[in-house]
């Protein structure tokens, strides 16, 4: 398996049968990647630090194989996407190491982002992916919302957000804006929630004060 900068070079999904995982510190494109973070850690040693990236495997097929076989990839063959994530997890975490070896101070996940815009391009809808971060694109634009609080991964804050994304629509607000307003109010109105009831509030105290968080943020 060679790391790939250029055209994909999985041609047939049967070519993930014989995938490997290459020794990262052999593979020459990234030599240069752990010698520069070699020596910016000889140059700062701790006083500042090193940030090393990496792909997650989900993302790694996509200059693997190119976006739209990787879309059928995952509908029409789950046994090979399978094999595919198990090379391609033993890959990023080797990568991950290896900068790590290097100098790296910590590692920088990079994931969503570009697999939600990809899709909504792809598709030709909006999406919103609802999770600590929300993100929204229209293959066009992508927008990261940062309201909410770990309290919401309760059962039903989903529903709640689906229900303000449905009001935005139905108030002829275009797809995205409706998504990245539902996404915001959402999440401020579970903040709200948990600043006034406490942690173990519920869906439904989420929808009882839907009022009462647009009247607090209306005060800000």
């Amino acid at each position: 398996m060679n790391l790939n900068s250029g055209r994909p070079f999985i041609n047939q999904k049967e070519d993930i049968k014989n995938l490997t995982s290459p020794d990262v510190k052999e593979v020459k494109s990234l030599e240069k990647i752990f010698t520069i973070i070699g020596d910016l850690k000889a140059e700062v040693q701790d006083d500042a630090p090193i940030i090393g990236v990496v792909l997650s495997p989900f993302s790694v097929p996509i200059m693997q194989m190119g976006f739209e076989n990787y879309i059928k990839l995952i509908y029409e063959d789950r046994e090979l996407f399978n094999i595919l994530m198990d090379v391609n997890q033993e890959l990023c975490v080797n990568y991950a190491n290896a900068q790590l070896e290097a100098g790296a101070t910590a590692i920088c996940y990079k994931e969503r982002g570009n697999i939600i815009f990809n899709f909504a391009k792809t598709l030709d809808v909006t999406l919103l992916v609802k999770g600590p971060y929300d993100y929204i694109s229209n293959g066009k634009l992508l927008k990261i919302n940062r309201t909410g609080c770990s309290e919401m991964s309760i059962g039903g804050t989903s529903d709640v957000l689906a229900g303000l994304c449905a009001c935005f629509l139905t108030t002829e607000n275009e797809p995205f804006q409706s998504a990245c307003s539902a996404a915001f109010l959402n999440g401020y109105i579970g903040e709200y929630c948990k600043n006034n009831i406490g942690s173990r509030f519920t869906a439904m105290d989420m929808i009882k004060n839907i009022n009462k968080a647009i009247m607090d943020l209306s005060m800000i």
